[in-house]
């Protein structure tokens, strides 16, 4: 598949919010909600992991340490164990391998191959909801990185040493999903957040998530002390990356794979911007894959999810199909920043910023608003904006 040619489709408007207001605007709104919910806003009830944990990573990125580790402490007691009481499954599958299940009809087998890992969405009463028939990579991966930034930046060496167990069954989780041993983890449908679409088999975003989830550990041990456990989680981390570049990258398109599953789903996901984001692609690698996003996915709303759409061959699909999502058009500005594309970062934060409160955006509508998930997201492509320029 080949990227269309370059756009650079830089489109002449009048003069739009700086930087910094947007960022005083959203920390503002984000500050506000979490105070009172940890939910993604609008008709979303309960918790869902993901959600949380992108706004907790921007609040930790923003000095709002309090907030944020309220939000990692509270969500850490959805901690999936083999002694959980309240799990469902499978609710989130088109075709279901089997019913949902409560948990005292659960397999044992499910709760010990699932142990330590975080529900895609948890409510009041201490019901889990697991919408794939395993535990979501990304939710277990973003608790992870949550936790360890808070330990980072706050130097709280007792939260740490408090979280360590957590985290450590959170990556044995992890761990567990590389069935064939090649430091990449499979997923089965529906265990990341398109729970449309129905990726599986090693999938770029969250084997992203998965190195991050490493690199952040690493470091929150240095943090705490444990350095002889540092080396050996660095090497691990190393040997990620490694896998990553050698069995996702497609060279000669010059993008990371949406997923591998036999065979090479060859769709450019935006999502795949994680890459250069935590370094895991970088020099040409990264310049690649961004020219290759700006080319086939820019729109005047900000970018799409992928290219190409799958159109009618997933007919439910409206909301995730190469639609604009703001929260991974957030990803995106950050990745951009991060790489050096600092006038790229403003060009797509200033597209999308107008529909900062929509779950997402198509020609044939908007998603749920208020979704704080976006508006964490742009917010934390602020900070990198700002950090990139100093």
């Amino acid at each position: 598949m080949r990227i269309p040619g370059k756009l650079k489709n830089f489109l002449k408007r009048p003069k739009r919010k700086q930087v910094k207001e947007m960022k005083m605007e959203l920390e503002s709104r984000l500050l506000e909600h979490v105070r009172e919910s940890f939910s993604p806003g609008s008709h979303y009830k309960g918790v869902w992991m993901r959600d949380a944990m992108y706004m907790a990573k921007a609040l930790i990125r923003g000095g709002y340490l309090e907030e944020a580790k309220n939000i990692i402490d509270e969500t850490g007691k959805y901690q999936l164990s083999d002694s959980s009481v309240k799990v469902r499954r499978g609710r989130g599958l088109k075709e279901k391998a089997s019913s949902p299940l409560d948990a005292e009809f659960a397999p044992k087998e499910f709760l010990s191959f699932n142990a330590g890992s975080f529900p895609t969405t948890a409510f009041q009463g201490g019901t889990l909801e697991f919408y794939g028939l395993n535990a979501d990579i990304d939710s277990t991966a973003l608790w992870i990185i949550c936790a360890c930034a808070y330990v980072e930046k706050s130097r709280d060496i007792e939260f740490g040493k408090l979280v360590e167990n957590k985290i450590q069954d959170a990556i044995g989780y992890l761990q567990r999903r590389d069935a064939d041993c090649d430091f990449l983890v499979e997923q089965g449908m529906n265990e990341d957040w398109e729970d449309c679409l129905m990726r599986r088999g090693k999938v770029s975003y969250s084997n992203a998530l998965w190195f991050e989830s490493v690199n952040r550990y690493a470091s929150m041990e240095k943090t705490i002390g444990n350095l002889e456990k540092t080396t050996h989680i660095e090497s691990l981390k190393t040997k990620i990356a490694g896998a990553i570049n050698e069995k996702l990258w497609i060279g000669e398109l010059g993008y990371y794979a949406d997923y591998v599953d036999g065979d090479v789903s060859e769709r450019l996901s935006l999502d795949t911007s994680l890459m250069p984001l935590f370094g895991i692609a970088g020099g040409e690698k990264s310049k690649s894959l961004l020219d290759n996003i700006e080319c086939a996915l820019w729109t005047d709303k900000g970018s799409l999810t992928l290219y190409p759409p799958y159109g009618k061959a997933v007919p439910d699909s409206l909301y995730q199909d190469s639609n604009v999502w703001p929260w991974i058009c957030g990803l995106e500005a950050s990745a951009r920043a991060k790489a050096g594309d600092v006038a790229g970062a403003k060009e797509i934060l200033e597209r999308v910023y107008k529909y900062r409160e929509y779950e997402w955006v198509s020609n044939k509508g908007k998603g749920a608003r208020p979704f704080f998930t976006g508006m964490a997201s742009l917010l934390e492509a602020c900070y990198d904006i700002e950090e990139s320029e100093s």
